[in-house]
């Protein structure tokens, strides 16, 4: 690797770095690992780049700098690195009053949230449910999370949920049953507050949440002694 290193392969460059950083197969040497990364950054390697902009940050074999950060992450950002702009995001979105700038951050939240950045669409709607760098808007918040609440995500089941309960989705009203099974879902991946609220609205309907978890139980059963004729799981849609 060092010696594809050293005939200038920015893949070979990058990966020296990180054994550098590491200490795989060496001795760790940050300030090596530092070396290696950067030379890559300076050939223009996106991914190099965002990495380089961590170490800044970081202060890793070298020394700590926000500026120097923000330079290689915006390197990286720019050339379409979805990580890079999900990291980007999250620099901006941290520190103080000073540094702090939410509108920068949702602006490269957002471009990496549309590359396909599962993080990142995340915090897109965070974003609108809490109206951080951009107008409130539960609505734009229902249709970040409820894709990955489809695809499984308990972050995404349980901000659903709060949509649900707070009656923010069009045509549906806080009674409306979806609440519920979006939090019981996320409670069964372990989320403490979709655990809460799914405990909460049992006490006041414990008839329906006790159908809830029959209906998933018998799905579940279902589809392992049925295949393909078992019945729909729940869903919090």
């Amino acid at each position: 690797m060092r010696i594809a290193a050293e005939k200038g392969l920015p893949a070979a460059q990058i990966a020296l770095g990180i054994y550098f950083l590491t200490g795989t197969g060496t001795v760790a040497n940050a300030k090596d690992g530092f070396k290696w990364i950067a030379t890559a950054a300076k050939s223009g390697d996106a991914g190099a780049q965002g990495i380089l902009g961590e170490l800044y940050l970081e202060g890793t074999g070298v020394k700590q700098s926000r500026k120097d950060a923000l330079k290689w992450m915006y390197a990286a950002a720019n050339q379409g690195d979805s990580d890079a702009q999900y990291g980007l995001g999250v620099v901006l979105a941290q520190g103080d009053d000073k540094t702090r700038n939410l509108g920068e951050a949702f602006k490269w939240y957002k471009r990496a949230a549309e590359a396909g950045n599962i993080d990142a669409q995340i915090e897109v709607g965070k974003a609108y449910m809490n109206g951080w760098g951009v107008a409130h808007d539960p609505g734009m918040a229902y249709g970040w999370f409820k894709p990955l609440a489809k695809g499984g995500n308990a972050f995404a089941q349980t901000q659903l949920g709060f949509i649900y309960l707070q009656g923010k989705v069009p045509g549906q009203s806080p009674a409306s049953s979806s609440g519920i099974k979006c939090f019981y879902l996320a409670s069964k991946q372990g989320n403490p507050d979709a655990t809460t609220q799914f405990q909460r609205m049992a006490r006041d309907n414990p008839g329906f949440a006790k159908a809830i978890i029959q209906a998933d139980a018998m799905s579940v059963s279902n589809s392992m002694t049925q295949g393909e004729w078992g019945m729909p799981g729940i869903s919090c849609e």
